[in-house]
């Protein structure tokens, strides 16, 4: 991936806030926003997005990952605290769940991140692989793997159909009865609000799940993987017993990149207990395709 410069070039983090805090001036759809983005107030008010989570040592190496978006429905726990914290929502990702942590003031364990998967336990090994093949640090602390790493959502704004109770994926966002007019504006306030974040964080290295478009970071050669929900689905038949990337994990089963592995999967959330072994092998299929090549 290409060196994108120095941190702080072109924008500070007080421009980046302002960035985010006034870019809903932007909206012209504002009927279609308020009946299909649930991120709004009960006077509907649609919440300002959030700015990506930064870890005190993310200069060591400059990685982002990108997740898809926080699918918030409109009758959530979560999103009842965002209404209730207009002052710290903008900055959602570095507070626990119950906005009375913010890090780096206090530490905030893994699982009180506001993206999913990271609170899973996936994303966080996963990172610690990427950080352990390129530059061959170990990071035994669960807790302490978001110090190395910025991380966000792609998409800002929760989409949920009321009607059905459903999420909306943004990477499908055409398959669903939405105006053409809300669709373009959409995407490109997001892909906007991303273009403003690179050119803060100046990221070495941009890691993103699979998507048909991520405009603001395609040309950035991101290292594109597979969302962890991939794995819940059963991973295409490539991490059961003997399958593709099963035969390739396995060269590491006598490595201490194994025992790494297995350290973070103690952490796992308990639902994923069964899908330790795929887990494992999606990890190590990562290390290989990341690993220093001799």
């Amino acid at each position: 991936m290409p060196k994108l410069g120095n941190k702080n070039d072109n924008i500070s983090k007080i421009e980046l806030l302002n960035v985010f805090k006034n870019i809903n001036k932007k909206i012209r759809n504002i009927k279609e926003w308020e009946n299909i983005v649930s991120t709004q107030d009960h006077n509907k008010k649609i919440l300002e997005p959030y700015i990506p989570f930064e870890g005190t040592n993310y200069n060591e190496y400059k990685i982002i990952l990108y997740g898809t978006a926080q699918n918030i429905a409109w009758k959530h726990d979560y999103r009842d605290s965002l209404i209730d914290n207009p002052e710290k929502r903008i900055e959602r990702l570095y507070y626990d769940k119950s906005f009375k942590k913010k890090y780096p003031f206090k530490n905030i364990s893994f699982d009180q991140f506001g993206i999913g998967p990271y609170e899973d336990g996936v994303l966080p090994a996963l990172l610690s692989i990427f950080i352990y093949a390129k530059f061959g640090k170990i990071i035994k602390n669960i807790n302490k793997i978001h110090d190395y790493i910025a991380i966000t959502n792609y998409y800002k704004y929760s989409l949920h159909d009321k009607k059905i109770d459903k999420d909306i994926n943004p990477n499908d966002i055409e398959k669903y009865k939405l105006t053409s007019k809300f669709i373009k504006e959409y995407l490109k306030i997001n892909d906007e609000l991303v273009t403003h974040e690179i050119d803060y964080l100046k990221p070495n290295y941009i890691i993103s799940f699979t998507s048909k478009r991520r405009n603001s970071i395609s040309s950035m050669e991101p290292l594109i993987i597979y969302d962890p929900s991939w794995i819940k689905k059963g991973g295409n038949g490539y991490l059961s017993k003997n399958g593709k990337w099963e035969k390739i994990a396995k060269k590491y089963y006598k490595c201490s990149v194994n025992d790494l592995v297995d350290r973070y999967l103690k952490h796992i959330k308990k639902d994923l207990e069964s899908k330790k072994p795929a887990i494992k092998t999606y990890l190590l299929y990562y290390y290989d395709q990341w690993k220093e090549k001799k």
